[in-house]
């Protein structure tokens, strides 16, 4: 993991929600930007991960080449879809 992951935060979605959402709606065909709206960090899904399997997170420096470049934050605006999403600590327990 890289260090600084607790600052990085993604829109993490687990596909057995996209795949409810996308069978199970009323909504035109189209592109949509699908996800929880609640954005969570990396640091968060290692330490869910490494909870659930009794391990332990490795981190390393994060690479120079990235600094700039790295999408640090994304998030979905979700609240068009009345849906309760499936949140990581469900998935994994």
């Amino acid at each position: 993991m890289f260090e600084g992951s607790d600052k990085f935060l993604r829109d993490f979605i687990w596909v057995g929600d996209l795949v409810e959402i996308v069978l199970n709606n009323n909504r035109p065909s189209g592109i949509y930007d699908l996800g929880t709206g609640n954005p969570v960090s990396f640091q968060h899904i290692a330490e869910c991960v490494a909870n659930k399997y009794n391990g332990s997170i490795n981190y390393v420096p994060f690479p120079q080449h990235l600094v700039g470049k790295y999408q640090d934050y994304t998030c979905a605006k979700s609240e068009w879809l009345d849906y309760k999403f499936k949140t990581v600590k469900e998935f994994l327990s």
